[in-house]
């Protein structure tokens, strides 16, 4: 009986350990959405740095033209906005960038070390599967009586039925 408990128990951690996978997977997937946008955001104020006039897509086919701009509003963090020069705005945008891809390569690092977790859980459970003998197996086996073998009922035209 322990051996089976010992092989429930194994599964539960394999499943666990799946479960962990899909969402740091998940995880992973948005961080790296964020960190396009930030690196989208930073060559866009690297490119006003070096223009004079500018446009900015309000959406529809319709656009906002800027003259001479200086400062943008960024967001620090926890709603807290403030003016920034172009400059000091494109240098955030790099640091956040340089956060969000340490984070992501931790996550990295845990979905692989999760990953081959798994395998190493697989790894032991087929092995406990092939060492555990059942009772059947244990005893010296009878002659079995032979059944006659069924022939599959077909359906109207000749069709197999949910029976087959």
């Amino acid at each position: 009986m322990s051996d089976r408990a010992e092989l429930q128990r194994i599964a539960r951690l394999i499943e666990m350990n799946r479960q962990r996978l899909g969402q740091v997977e998940q995880q992973l997937s948005q961080l790296e959405s964020v960190s396009k946008e930030h690196s989208e955001t930073e060559e866009s104020l690297k490119a006003l740095i070096s223009s004079s006039d500018s446009m900015i897509p309000l959406g529809a086919g319709v656009h906002l033209p800027i003259a001479n701009q200086k400062k943008v509003v960024v967001d620090l963090g926890s709603n807290v906005f403030a003016e920034r020069t172009l400059e000091s705005a494109a240098e955030i945008m790099s640091r956040r960038q340089d956060d969000l891809q340490s984070v992501i390569n931790e996550l990295t690092e845990q979905y692989i070390s999760t990953e081959q977790k798994v395998k190493e859980l697989t790894s032991s459970l087929e092995k406990e599967v092939e060492n555990t003998t059942t009772p059947e197996a244990a005893e010296p086996s009878e002659p079995t009586k032979s059944t006659p073998s069924r022939r599959p009922r077909r359906g109207f035209g000749g069709e197999l039925t949910m029976d087959d």
